[in-house]
């Protein structure tokens, strides 16, 4: 993909009466490229009509033309459902299990049916949970009463629980059938023709985006025994007990929906690629469940890093309503984007109350920190953005992608490169079946944000390796389960005397089920007991957990040293130690106060200035360097600092980028009132944002 090209996408929504009415199409293209968009990523929103559709087919050309003419390029939004292949065919539809328990006394059980997407159809699997759990699928009695409230009533020869997996049949696809494949070539088919330049599927994931509720279609399991050499609805009460290697069940199944997401992106990718060559635009983002929450585990598309291969950057969605979620996938959209083919950042951020304190602070830390944006959205958006042009951002919007535009080309390819990384580690959510898991995300969050009000830069990874060795300071937030092969690695960075930092939960396996707990002891020095409630205050961002609204309490595991100091301890309760350059904080430590002395070790990697209420970027291009600075909405730059051989001062400013070449020549980019002194002398800026 070309790097001046997709520099600000503005996605349109198509409605019905956007399409119907003449010339209004043409109009919205038109003012798109006008407030500095230079793509537009068109989609079927609100809309009778699709790509199936003669008036659908004409509304396509018509973007395509008025994309041509007013000089940016167009982009289709894909519908991953595939609606229509599935009208054609609807045996290639998909089919989920819930489970529910019953109580069988004198030989008798009712219990209501569980609810999920489609039509229950049948009892999938039955398991008697008193004692040892054993399978009484074809010893059950059993038939449902499908009135207002539907139930399920039967026998079984002995009193106790059952836990039943009741399958539903929905009207989407499957989207582990074999021959799927066919069907997206089918549907990218429809695009025939079109001067299209990319794609997008919009928070696509092959999982069922519900907890508790699995994949049970003779296609899903099929493939799954293919990839594990055992049967998944044998062991599906696993999903959820506790039970003995429980926990390698679970990620073997989070796996495979990540897995068939990531065949199905890439399938996508190479079948558009044929047709439209490839220089071509492939978003967007995966971090969708709620912006970047452990809820990706059941959508099948947390794992963002390996999803990332089949894109066209980093991509991550966020929203102006929290400064945390904004900061931090930010933060993370950069360091996907350095695992994908271009290197290029997104954030499709939005909001359902914007306003115009919201763009201006955010969008100049967008151009602080040289991520693009994808505007969300134009046209008739709902509850979920502004629908531009209808809003009084929209010329704020103007200035947003001017600046951001201004700021790519002065970046010029640079990027960070921290000493500090926190290792993703998905597989660790696998390990639990609790809501406990949500405080994985919570905990990334408001590290990844506590990092940058601190000045410091910090790369998100997904795995170790040789160029892991130029990290100084490595955190583990929830690594309960690790790729295996990892604690090898891990040990070897210790034994480097490099700083490494575990939190939220020790080390008990790896994805092969070995266990590894006694290496983790050995390697910080303490012996974990069960887990307990974590007894003092904690921070709690509870729009973060939209899901519910019951609050989540916090866990930690109660910590006995053996060989290690004890760094934190609640009410005479070890909860922190710390071995050598090893550390361990048994809870969610970037939500407490703890963090802070996490941070002042940190220090000796901060940016060149740090002032409290500014952000900072440190970057590294080909030939020179980059400190970008950007104030907390009205927060104003007011200090001096060295950085490269030369002095600044900065007095009143809200931005300024200063870029200084190998021969010492000096950039500023920053806004035309901004005061800035290099060595003494007062600069006007050279390129004004």
């Amino acid at each position: 993909m070309h790097k001046n090209r997709f520099c600000a996408p503005m996605m349109l929504m198509m409605d019905t009466g956007m399409i119907t009415e003449e010339g209004a199409l043409e109009a919205a293209v038109k003012d798109i490229a006008e407030h500095g968009f230079d793509a537009v990523c068109m989609e079927f929103r609100n809309c009778i009509l699709s790509e199936s559709d003669p008036l659908g087919r004409n509304a396509m050309e018509r973007v395509c033309a008025a994309a041509e003419a007013n000089g940016i390029d167009a982009v289709k939004t894909i519908p991953a459902q595939m609606t229509d292949c599935v009208r054609k065919d609807p045996t290639i539809r998909r089919r989920i299990s819930k489970a529910c328990h019953a109580r069988v006394t004198d030989g008798y059980f009712r219990a209501d049916l569980p609810t999920a997407k489609g039509k229950a159809v049948k009892i999938i699997k039955a398991f008697f949970t008193d004692g040892a759990v054993k399978d009484v699928t074809n010893q059950i009695n059993c038939r449902f009463e499908l009135d207002a409230q539907p139930y399920m009533q039967g026998l079984y020869q002995e009193d106790g629980t059952l836990l039943i997996y009741v399958e539903f049949e929905t009207d989407e696809i499957d989207y582990a059938y074999e021959g799927i494949k066919t069907y997206i070539e089918r549907h990218i088919s429809l695009y025939d023709g079109l001067t299209l330049s990319g794609f997008a599927l919009d928070e696509f994931g092959a999982g069922t985006k519900l907890e508790h509720v699995y994949h049970t279609g003779e296609w899903f399991l099929n493939r799954f025994y293919k990839e594990f050499g055992y049967s998944f609805q044998d062991v599906i009460y696993k999903m959820d007990t506790p039970a003995p290697g429980a926990a390698k069940v679970r990620h073997d199944y989070y796996y495979l929906t990540y897995l068939l997401t990531y065949e199905f992106q890439k399938t996508v990718r190479d079948s558009f690629e044929r047709q439209f060559g490839k220089e071509i635009f492939i978003g967007f983002h995966n971090t969708w469940w709620g912006e970047g929450n452990s809820g990706d585990l059941w959508a099948g598309n947390i794992g963002y890093f390996g999803l990332t291969k089949a894109l066209s950057g980093g991509f991550v969605d966020a929203q102006y309503d929290a400064q945390r979620t904004m900061l931090s996938m930010t933060l993370l959209s950069e360091s996907l984007a350095k695992y994908s083919d271009t290197g290029i950042a997104y954030n499709m951020c939005w909001d359902r109350f914007p306003n115009h304190e919201k763009m201006d602070y955010y969008h100049r830390y967008l151009a602080m920190r040289n991520v693009r944006w994808i505007g969300h959205g134009y046209g008739r958006t709902g509850s979920f953005g502004p629908g531009y042009p209808h809003h009084s951002t929209w010329e704020d919007a103007k200035i947003c992608t001017m600046r951001e535009r201004k700021m790519q080309a002065f970046y010029n390819g640079a990027v960070s490169k921290p000493k500090a990384a926190l290792l993703y580690l998905w597989q660790g959510l696998s390990y639990f079946n609790d809501s406990s898991i949500h405080f994985h995300r919570l905990g990334m969050k408001a590290l990844l944000e506590k990092v940058q009000l601190a000045g410091n830069e910090l790369d998100v990874i997904c795995r170790l390796d040789e160029d892991t060795a130029d990290y100084d300071v490595l955190f583990l937030s929830w690594p309960a389960m690790l790729p295996q092969g990892m604690m090898e690695k891990v040990e070897q960075l210790a034994e480097m005397g490099k700083q490494i930092i575990f939190i939220g939960t020790p080390v008990f396996c790896d994805t092969a089920g070995n266990d590894l707990s006694k290496r983790f002891e050995t390697l910080t020095g303490c012996k974990a007991g069960e887990r307990t409630a974590y007894a003092q205050d904690y921070e709690y961002a509870a729009n973060d957990l939209w899901f519910t609204k019951h609050k989540i309490p916090m866990q930690m595991f109660p910590l006995e040293p053996k060989l290690a100091e004890t760094v934190a301890a609640i009410n005479g309760t070890v909860c922190g130690v710390k071995k050598g350059s090893v550390s361990f904080y048994s809870f969610e430590a970037a939500l407490t106060e703890t963090f802070d002395s996490i941070l002042r070790m940190l220090k000796v990697n901060q940016n060149p200035f740090v002032q409290d209420g500014v952000l900072s970027k440190l970057a590294y291009g080909d030939g020179f360097e980059i400190f970008c600075l950007c104030g907390i909405w009205s927060k104003k730059i007011t200090g001096t600092f060295s950085f490269k051989g030369h002095e600044f001062q900065v007095d009143n400013a809200d931005f300024v980028g200063i870029k200084v070449y190998d021969n010492g020549a000096v950039t500023i980019a920053a806004p035309a009132n901004c005061t800035v002194f290099v060595d003494g002398e007062k600069i006007t800026p050279d390129i004004i944002v």
